[in-house]
């Protein structure tokens, strides 16, 4: 895991410079998780459509060998907010269909959960309807999770979620059965008004290697 780390921090490094020689180096990775974010992260830096296309549909195809079915669906927000960005809906839409499907078997646990709200951050940007699908299993899944993480992790995504839809935020809130992190929730829409909508997504997303 370390050794994937490292090769693709190398990737991100490489592509900001060349995306080709990023692109080889990529090619020479073993883990199919890093392959994928490696794909991903190189098709941010192609100018290219045709080709960013390429990279991120391989990105996909890569992402096929990770097992663990949450760690695939938490990759594969990386290629999918490239895809959003471009307005690549039915990949997109293939794509989350797919997840969804492969994923259906963990509903009702704080991994589910996660990785709900990892995606959401990924297709917070394009087509919303694309954002709609996970934001309605989003709100089906919270009826399900009792879990305590989640009135924690609906805390925290509130402010980002309102960045996109103010009805949505005041949805979510509602469902939060504790009072003590409703009231972060509240205080953070207020702290956090002014934060940029990519800013979350780093939070959510990329701030972790």
């Amino acid at each position: 895991m370390k050794s994937g780390v490292n090769e693709f921090a190398k990737v991100a490094i490489m592509a900001e410079d060349n995306v080709l020689n990023a692109l080889e180096f990529c090619k020479s990775i073993h883990d199919p998780y890093y392959i994928c974010k490696g794909y991903a992260v190189i098709a941010t830096k192609e100018t290219d459509p045709s080709k960013k296309f390429k990279y991120l549909s391989e990105s996909i195809k890569a992402s096929n060998g990770v097992k663990d079915v949450i760690h695939r669906s938490l990759v594969l927000a990386w290629p999918l907010r490239e895809l959003a960005r471009t307005n690549a809906d039915k990949l997109i839409k293939k794509t989350i269909r797919e997840i969804l499907d492969f994923t259906k078997r963990k509903k009702g646990t704080i991994e589910y959960l996660d990785q709900l709200i990892y995606l959401i951050g990924a297709l917070a940007i394009g087509n919303k309807e694309n954002f709609d699908v996970i934001y309605n299993e989003l709100l089906a899944e919270c009826k399900l999770c009792d879990h305590n993480k989640k009135d924690i992790a609906l805390s925290q995504l509130i402010p980002f979620v309102d960045k996109v839809s103010p009805a949505y935020a005041n949805e979510l809130l509602f469902l939060i059965d504790g009072d003590k992190p409703r009231k972060k929730a509240e205080k953070n829409l207020q702290r956090e008004a002014k934060k940029d909508i990519n800013s979350y997504f780093l939070d959510l997303q990329f701030k972790s290697i």
